[in-house]
This record gives structure tokens, C-alpha cells and sequence, in this order.
């Protein structure tokens, strides 16, 4: 009888324990369904030549690659990534997009010059999809740190980057500047790289960005430099245009003032012609030194410019190599710059 009661009381209590096993399993199941699903979408995606090799560039520890194989990452000509990523403006070219069904889309942006820009673009993305993966007091939290780097940090490039966010995607301009900081800004708050640090080399990252972001700068630097010099010398070019301009027409008088006196015998003597005629042959000789020195001028005028417009073509051909759209408009067998 005894061992009746004994064997019921530890059926029960094997019966609670797998209970309390079961809503525990489902109470962690629930907490962690992310995670679970992004090891499930992970196992099942394999990394293109091109993934791969962002995936080498960029460093990602085991969390931050779990999640970025789960949003199954694809690098795609201008055909498809057009199809997959529509711009919120016509004139403002993209490189990238998260989209609402957890995938990333990468432009395959083949200019040399601007190589890294795919792998900072697949880390970008992949922040908005380990940003909609952070509870609401973790995207609180670190929400405040990075409006507080913004406003001690952002310059006039970053303040129009966010006000194109603040048009085209209203409510997520902190998920947006998640990903801009943590890819392009070195020298965070500790508690910013921390949390970085959990998906991949930061350091890394930001390296590439500068890369290529190098190349814009000094055409940018280039072609301001031009403009301020360009300005001044038209400037000076004017002025002393103007000058010339005067004088010669001050010199037209008087030399015909003198041609006149000569004609009607108005010098005393042969001397006095000659030292007047020395006189005005000496400023018509400075005059002409004038307009060669103003034709030179002109001549470097037209070098510089030629110089910013060949700049200017530079930044274009970048700028071009970025936008999708351009390239379907390229003629085929035509190589990109």
C-alpha cells in the first residue's frame, strides 16, 4: 500500500516537473523565436563568391553572422535591385535596402575606385535588421547615445543625410542613424562600440568607409580649391580689362592729339618730338606688356577650368557608378568608368 502511495506521489511529481519543463521550454521558445528562426534561415542560406567576400572585409562575429545569413544577403546588378529597392526619391540614389521581409539588397557597384562601398552598404543594412531584432528598451537606450553623438559630431552633410530620412522615412530616422554611426563615424561612446562590438570589427568597417569616401574628398578639395582660385583670377582678369580698356582709349587720344601737333608743327624742335615720341612708344609698349599679361592669364583661366570640369567628370563618373538607374541607360558593350 505504502509502495502504491510512493510510486503515485512520484508519478505527480514527474508529471509538475514536466510541466513546469514545458512552459519554461515554451517561455524560452518565446523569448528566443528570433533567434531560433534566424539559426533556421542561416543554416539554409549559402553566401555567394561576392558575400563571402564581404563577409572577409567586414569581420562578423557568429551573432552578427547568424542574422545577417538570415536575411539571406544578395549583392544584384541594376535590373534586379531595382526591382527589390525603390527609391523614396528619383534624384537620390541608393545602394542598398532592408526590405519589410527581412532581406538585404546590394548594388553591385563595379568601379575600383570605390571599392569597400559594397561591404560598409551589407553592414548598413544588416544594422536595420539587427536594429528590429533589439527589445524597446534596448533601442531606448541606445537611441539616446547616438542622438547624443549627433549632436556634439554631426556636421552639414549628416544633418542633410537625416533631413532626407526625416522626409522619405518619418519615425526612423534614429534606425537610420544606427546604421550610418556605426559604420562611418570612429571614436564613439563606449557604450556605442560595445554594443557594435557584438556584430562585428567596427574598426574595420569604418576603415573601408573611409577608403572610398577618401576618393570623393580629395576631388571635392580639388575642385573647391579650383573654384576659389578660378574666381580670383577672373576677378583680377576683369579688373585689369578694364583697365587696359581705359588706357587704350586714353592712348587713342593722345596719340592722335600727337599725330595732330606733328602735322601742324607743333614742336618746338626735333628733340621734343623724339622724347614725346619716346614717351608715348614706351606706354604703348607697357600697354602691350599688359594684354599679353592679361591673355596669359586667360590662357591659365582656361586651364583651370579645364582641370575642374575634368574633376567635375571624375565626380560624375562616381556619382554614376552608384546610381542604378544610370546604369541601365549605358549603352551595352560600353565599359563603366
Amino acid at each position: 500500500m505504502k509502495s502504491s502511495k510512493h510510486s503515485k506521489r512520484i508519478a505527480a511529481f514527474a508529471s509538475s516537473l514536466a510541466a513546469v519543463l514545458f512552459i519554461a521550454l515554451g517561455i524560452f521558445s518565446f523569448l528566443n523565436w528570433q533567434a531560433i528562426y534566424d539559426t533556421i534561415k542561416a543554416a539554409a542560406y549559402k553566401p555567394s563568391v561576392e558575400v563571402a567576400a564581404i563577409e572577409r572585409n567586414v569581420v562578423f562575429t557568429s551573432a552578427g553572422t547568424r542574422i545577417f545569413h538570415a536575411t539571406q544577403p544578395r549583392v544584384v546588378d541594376a535590373g534586379e535591385f531595382n526591382n527589390s529597392c525603390p527609391r523614396q526619391e528619383a534624384a537620390s540614389a541608393i545602394v542598398g535596402c532592408y526590405t519589410p521581409n527581412d532581406e538585404v539588397f546590394i548594388y553591385n557597384v563595379t568601379n575600383e575606385k570605390l571599392n569597400g562601398i559594397e561591404d560598409v552598404t551589407a553592414v548598413h543594412e544588416f544594422l536595420h535588421a539587427a536594429w528590429r531584432r533589439m527589445g524597446s528598451a534596448e533601442q531606448q537606450k541606445i537611441g539616446a547615445e547616438l542622438q547624443a553623438v549627433y549632436q556634439e559630431k554631426a556636421d552639414a552633410k549628416l544633418k542633410e543625410r537625416m533631413a532626407y530620412y526625416e522626409r522619405t522615412e518619418k519615425g526612423q530616422e534614429i534606425n537610420e542613424l544606427h546604421s550610418i554611426l556605426g559604420t562611418e563615424m570612429a571614436g564613439l561612446s563606449p557604450e556605442l562600440e560595445a554594443h557594435y562590438a557584438r556584430y562585428f570589427s567596427r574598426e574595420k568597417v569604418v576603415q573601408l568607409y573611409d577608403s572610398y569616401q577618401h576618393q570623393y574628398e580629395l576631388l571635392e578639395t580639388k575642385a573647391k580649391d579650383l573654384q576659389g582660385e578660378m574666381k580670383q583670377l577672373a576677378d583680377s582678369i576683369t579688373s585689369r580689362t578694364n583697365t587696359y580698356n581705359t588706357e587704350v582709349a586714353n592712348m587713342e587720344t593722345v596719340i592722335a592729339t600727337f599725330n595732330s601737333r606733328a602735322r601742324n608743327q607743333g614742336f618746338s624742335s626735333q628733340a621734343q618730338f623724339d622724347a614725346e615720341r619716346g614717351q608715348l612708344i614706351r606706354r604703348i609698349n607697357a600697354l602691350d606688356a599688359s594684354r599679353d599679361s592679361i591673355n596669359q592669364s586667360i590662357e591659365h583661366y582656361n586651364e583651370l577650368r579645364t582641370d575642374y570640369q575634368r574633376i567635375a567628370s571624375e565626380i560624375q563618373a562616381l556619382n554614376n557608378s552608384l546610381d542604378s538607374f544610370k546604369a541601365l541607360e549605358r549603352p551595352s558593350g560600353v565599359q563603366q568608368i
